[in-house]
């Protein structure tokens, strides 16, 4: 009988124990669990920006070559404008030199007979060359309009990957393990 109540007793004592266990143990892996959990979920949260950041990073590469593309459209045709209207004032220089060569009597007959067959060919060929300056005008001004909104785009997109790098330093950083 003895023996049965030392078992007994053994027991009773031994319950409480088991149950404390038990319960300190689940406990322990909920708070795992839910650990877990939130790394999976900074884990999901961290691919999701990196990933929006990598495609923003392409279009931002995408949008800085057609922004190269539209400043060098816009340096040729400034160019070829400032060309034109080079070639043009000295034709137009030339065109007021003969007249007033022909208009001059003491100029040579011959030569002045020259310049006045010269010279209805080389007005036309001004007029001609004017119109083109005012195409050439227009497509600068389109030309500036396109670098402008290419610039805006490409300002807009360095605007987001500015606000995604502010949002980044927001996140959590990663917790120190301690030495590995």
């Amino acid at each position: 009988m003895h023996r049965s109540f030392l078992f007994l007793g053994f027991l009773i004592v031994s319950l409480p124990a088991s149950a404390q266990t038990t319960t300190s143990d689940s406990a322990a892996l909920q708070a795992l669990l839910e650990e877990v959990r939130q790394l999976r979920q900074d884990l999901q949260t961290m691919s999701a920006a990196v990933l929006r950041a990598q495609i923003l990073l392409h279009r931002l590469q995408a949008q800085e070559t057609v922004t190269a593309r539209s400043a060098q459209i816009l340096d040729e045709a400034r160019r070829r404008l400032s060309d034109m209207q080079a070639a043009n004032k000295r034709e137009a220089s030339n065109i007021k030199n003969a007249e007033q060569f022909v208009n001059d009597t003491a100029s040579p007959a011959g030569d002045r007979k020259q310049l006045e067959d010269w010279l209805p060919g080389a007005k036309v060929r001004l007029e001609s060359a004017q119109v083109q300056e005012q195409e050439l005008q227009a497509r600068v001004i389109e030309a500036e309009e396109l670098q402008r909104v290419e610039q805006a785009k490409l300002d807009g997109l360095q605007g987001q990957l500015d606000r995604l790098d502010k949002e980044l330093e927001k996140l959590p950083q990663p917790r120190d393990s301690g030495p590995h």
